[in-house]
């Protein structure tokens, strides 16, 4: 069959414009897609910052803290607050360091100036609690002195019994500087060894009472008097006033005494203001890493039922 040309002409252009029509009519409806698409993905980032950015954190508040020390933490309580420091860089201590007795007398005439008391006995953290209204916290103990018998003249390398038994036995006048017992551990614990060791009604009459274990160092280590029972701490911070030292590099000078040969002496401490910070700088203290520092320093790690400390025996 065949068919007339102009006819099969005018098939041909109709198919042409409507093939043109539908072709038209899709690239409108894909640009109108792919527009639509650029403006939804050009507004998708724009939200994702909005909603996921974090928002600016504000600095912590600086707190300071206000600590009040017994005089023979004076070289290793600088070394434990900067430690501290390292994980509470917004709580900022202010030290004031004075002998035992003045320092309670200081504490207790103003206590809303301290926030901690660290005392170098037990006795005046009780009387705190007791004459002081507010007091934050029952005392606490935070370390532990070690006695020795130091000697500015005397070198000694045997034990202390024996060095003043010595002395005793070849009538050599000497003295011997004891810190007053009453208001310090120390002296206490000193006096408790004489009468343990049967030297103290042959050598009472050679002691001289201090006021301060300060004095009592003073007096020693200027050669005024030819021994005294000080703190090892005491001794291992004399050679430099910048850092511990070690035991191996001092002289013989001292002799450490048994520490199951007097009583312990506890050092204790209260909070008196500012519980929440004081307590965080209070567990630190007691803590096995600050422990291990005032080993270092001369002092005897703290063990109790609920504090395990790798340097407890």
């Amino acid at each position: 069959m065949t068919f007339n040309q102009p006819a099969t002409i005018c098939l041909n252009i109709m198919l042409f414009i409507v093939t043109a029509f539908i072709a038209g009519c899709n690239s409108s409806n894909s640009n109108q897609n792919s527009t639509a698409a650029n403006n939804q993905s050009s507004k998708e980032p724009a939200k994702a910052i909005s909603t996921n950015a974090p928002a600016a954190s504000s600095p912590q508040a600086i707190e300071n803290l206000r600590i009040a020390a017994f005089s023979n933490l004076r070289m290793v309580l600088p070394i434990l607050v900067s430690d501290f420091n390292h994980n509470y860089p917004n709580i900022k201590i202010q030290i004031t360091f004075e002998p035992n007795a003045a320092l309670y007398d200081t504490v207790n005439a103003n206590p809303q100036n301290f926030d901690i008391y660290l005392s170098g006995n037990q006795t005046y953290p009780k009387q705190m609690l007791a004459s002081v209204k507010g007091v934050k916290s029952a005392p606490f103990t935070y370390t532990r002195g070690q006695l020795v018998l130091y000697s500015h003249t005397y070198p000694m390398d045997i034990s202390p019994t024996t060095t003043l038994d010595q002395l005793m036995l070849d009538n050599k006048p000497f003295s011997l500087a004891i810190a007053n017992p009453k208001s310090l551990a120390y002296g206490m614990a000193a006096e408790a060894w004489l009468v343990n060791q049967n030297l103290y009604n042959n050598i009472k009459s050679k002691i001289v009472y201090t006021n301060t274990l300060d004095e009592t160092f003073a007096l020693t280590d200027s050669g005024k008097v030819d021994f005294g029972f000080v703190s090892l701490s005491q001794v291992l911070n004399k050679p430099n006033d910048n850092a511990l030292q070690n035991v191996d590099t001092l002289s013989n000078n001292y002799l450490i005494l048994p520490k199951d040969s007097y009583p312990p002496i506890l050092q204790d401490g209260i909070i008196l203001n500012h519980p929440e910070t004081s307590q965080i700088f209070v567990d630190y203290l007691k803590s096995a890493k600050a422990q291990d520092v005032l080993t270092d320093a001369g002092f005897l790690p703290i063990c109790t039922s609920t504090t395990i400390l790798p340097a407890c025996k």
